[in-house]
Protein backbone atom coordinates (compact mmCIF):
# COMPACT_ATOMS: atom_id res chain seq x y z
CA UNK A 1 0.00 0.00 0.00
CA UNK A 2 1.37 3.59 -0.78
CA UNK A 3 2.02 5.61 1.77
CA UNK A 4 0.03 8.62 0.41
CA UNK A 5 -3.57 8.98 2.19
CA UNK A 6 -6.17 11.17 0.87
CA UNK A 7 -8.68 13.14 2.57
CA UNK A 8 -12.24 14.02 0.85
CA UNK A 9 -15.37 16.19 1.59
CA UNK A 10 -18.83 14.14 2.32
CA UNK A 11 -21.92 15.16 0.66
CA UNK A 12 -24.73 16.26 3.46
CA UNK A 13 -27.04 13.65 4.60
CA UNK A 14 -24.82 10.88 3.69
CA UNK A 15 -25.03 7.63 6.16
CA UNK A 16 -22.30 6.45 7.86
CA UNK A 17 -22.33 2.88 6.11
CA UNK A 18 -22.32 4.46 2.68
CA UNK A 19 -19.65 6.84 3.54
CA UNK A 20 -17.41 3.53 4.24
CA UNK A 21 -18.90 2.04 1.84
CA UNK A 22 -17.56 4.83 -0.95
CA UNK A 23 -14.62 5.26 1.06
CA UNK A 24 -13.15 1.73 1.28
CA UNK A 25 -14.11 1.28 -2.24
CA UNK A 26 -11.95 4.26 -3.47
CA UNK A 27 -9.60 3.06 -1.10
CA UNK A 28 -9.10 -0.26 -2.93
CA UNK A 29 -9.44 1.28 -6.40
CA UNK A 30 -6.44 3.59 -5.67
CA UNK A 31 -4.62 1.55 -3.04
CA UNK A 32 -4.59 4.16 -0.94
CA UNK A 33 -5.70 5.36 2.43
CA UNK A 34 -8.32 7.74 2.56
CA UNK A 35 -9.74 10.21 5.25
CA UNK A 36 -13.02 11.63 5.99
CA UNK A 37 -14.87 13.43 8.97
CA UNK A 38 -17.55 12.29 10.05
CA UNK A 39 -19.94 14.22 12.58
CA UNK A 40 -16.63 15.45 14.15
CA UNK A 41 -15.09 12.01 13.67
CA UNK A 42 -12.46 11.30 11.61
CA UNK A 43 -12.75 7.90 9.87
CA UNK A 44 -9.86 6.02 8.30
CA UNK A 45 -10.99 3.86 5.19
CA UNK A 46 -8.14 1.20 4.29
CA UNK A 47 -8.17 -0.91 1.56
CA UNK A 48 -9.87 -3.93 1.78
CA UNK A 49 -11.47 -3.05 4.89
CA UNK A 50 -14.76 -4.36 6.36
CA UNK A 51 -17.56 -1.95 5.86
CA UNK A 52 -19.54 -3.20 8.84
CA UNK A 53 -16.09 -3.06 11.29
CA UNK A 54 -15.37 0.36 10.26
CA UNK A 55 -19.24 1.62 10.60
CA UNK A 56 -18.99 -0.54 14.02
CA UNK A 57 -15.86 0.98 15.01
CA UNK A 58 -17.13 4.51 14.24
CA UNK A 59 -20.17 3.51 16.61
CA UNK A 60 -17.49 3.07 19.22
CA UNK A 61 -16.19 6.49 19.00
CA UNK A 62 -18.92 7.99 19.44
CA UNK A 63 -19.22 5.58 22.84
CA UNK A 64 -15.89 6.52 24.00
CA UNK A 65 -15.38 10.22 22.68
CA UNK A 66 -13.00 9.27 20.61
CA UNK A 67 -11.87 11.53 17.52
CA UNK A 68 -10.30 8.98 15.28
CA UNK A 69 -12.17 5.93 13.59
CA UNK A 70 -9.86 2.94 12.38
CA UNK A 71 -10.17 -1.05 11.80
CA UNK A 72 -7.86 -3.40 10.28
CA UNK A 73 -10.61 -5.95 9.69
CA UNK A 74 -10.38 -6.68 5.77
CA UNK A 75 -12.92 -8.56 3.83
Amino acid sequence: MSCLMLTVDLPAGVTIKDACTDAIELANKLNIKIKFEFNDKFVYALPYTNVDSLVLAYKEAVKENSNFVCSFEKD
